[in-house]
């Protein structure tokens, strides 16, 4: 039998049992009781109405609490508990806030924003003023940042992308970090940083991966090295713009590299193999509407002994298997029910039996089994009476 963990209940509802609520009669302002979150919550519309300040003394509305809250140190910091926690909105401040809830002082998350630290805000009983709220300071921070974006984007020459740069809001400094395979999932129409409109035709960026292994030979034929080469693999799982398809191939071909080379698939492909002559090579990175090969460098290549692969043929060849193996399930799944129909007949069927016996058969698929169904039925009849007739 299931029991309820105990959990340490949170202060709002240690204040409301205390005025004489129940788990099953409590306020309109709040949630009905779950042990999860220490008990009562309050409700998103009360919650956005209330008012709580920053240890600096800046309002913000409990509607900055609504998404959850945080877990640290063993303590619930929520507005149940009269301490929600708010990232600090003075980044480019460097010594440590003695205002800081003493258990936040450790807690730090880096990012490639800066630095971020939290605060623990309270419940207090008076009205929102934006010229003293956090909101503004926030603003401020960001009406600075656009001003200094603008600074940066001319010492660009215009070709900063907002997209792909970050702001530090401790050094008060734009990065750009430009990568056109981002591009790809924007769905922009100028690039800034190309500085050109992007072409409405559409391709994809192919590269070519070299293999060479060692091929164990069989009784008296020797070791080998073999080399494999699969051609026209993809970089973008869609198509994307020919532009951004062309600035990948120039521009982000070391990262691709770099990525692959890295990953785990290779290293994992390196480590199971002890064969000093094994290595995989990415080459031959170009953007193409539609991957086109080149059969008189296929047959050179084939003519140096390189076996060739063409990552389309291997794609089809999955893609029907994928095809044959679902035909086959299937029919095998027609069949079992078509055995079943034959046992207990369709009034014997229930209604996910009788939705997929809709769904996958044919009306003269469900002709030849409702008359295979009666002439299985005259066949028993003429049975039992053949039997009775023998009797007497």
């Amino acid at each position: 039998m299931w029991t309820e963990p105990e959990h340490e209940p949170n202060k709002l509802t240690k204040r409301l049992f205390a005025e004489g609520y129940t788990r099953e009669s409590y306020p309109d302002y709040v949630d009905s009781y779950n042990w999860f979150y220490g008990g009562f919550t309050y409700k998103a519309k009360h919650l956005c109405e209330m008012v709580f300040s920053t240890p600096c003394g800046l309002l913000l509305s409990g509607g900055h609490f609504t998404n959850g809250h945080m877990s640290y140190a063993g303590v619930e910091w929520m507005p149940e508990n009269d301490n929600p926690t708010v990232t600090c909105p003075y980044f480019s401040v460097q010594e440590p806030c003695l205002l800081r809830h003493e258990l936040l002082r450790g807690e730090k998350l880096f990012s490639r924003i800066g630095e971020m630290v939290s605060c623990a805000c309270h419940q207090v009983n008076e009205p929102y003023d934006y010229e003293h709220s956090l909101d503004k300071v926030l603003d401020d921070v960001e009406k600075e940042s656009n001003e200094l974006f603008e600074v940066f984007n001319t010492k660009k020459s215009g070709r900063a992308c907002r997209l792909q740069s970050y702001y530090d809001r401790h050094t008060k400094q734009w990065h750009m970090n430009y990568d056109p395979r981002m591009c790809a999932e924007y769905g922009c129409s100028y690039c800034s940083a190309l500085q050109t409109e992007l072409s409405r035709k559409k391709g994809n960026v192919y590269y070519d991966e070299i293999v060479t292994r060692t091929e164990k030979g069989k009784g008296l034929f020797p070791d080998k090295v073999v080399t494999t080469a699969t051609k026209g693999k993809k970089i973008l799982n869609h198509q994307a713009s020919l532009t951004i398809c062309e600035a990948i191939a120039k521009y982000a071909k070391w990262r691709i590299i770099e990525q692959k080379t890295n990953s785990y698939e290779h290293k994992e492909r390196l480590k199971i193999r002890s064969d000093p002559a094994f290595a995989i090579q990415y080459t031959n990175f170009r953007a193409e509407n539609r991957d086109a090969r080149d059969l008189v460098q296929d047959l050179a290549d084939i003519s140096e002994g390189i076996e060739i692969i063409h990552a389309s043929d291997q794609q089809k060849a999955a893609k029907a298997e994928k095809h044959e193996r679902r035909v086959s399930a299937r029919e095998a799944n027609k069949n079992k029910l078509k055995k079943r129909i034959f046992e207990v007949g369709f009034g014997g069927l229930d209604n996910i039996e009788l939705n997929r016996f809709r769904k996958w058969f044919k009306p003269e698929e469900e002709d030849e089994i409702a008359e295979e169904l009666e002439n299985r039925k005259a066949l028993e009849k003429s049975f039992i009476t053949g039997e009775q007739t023998k009797l007497f």
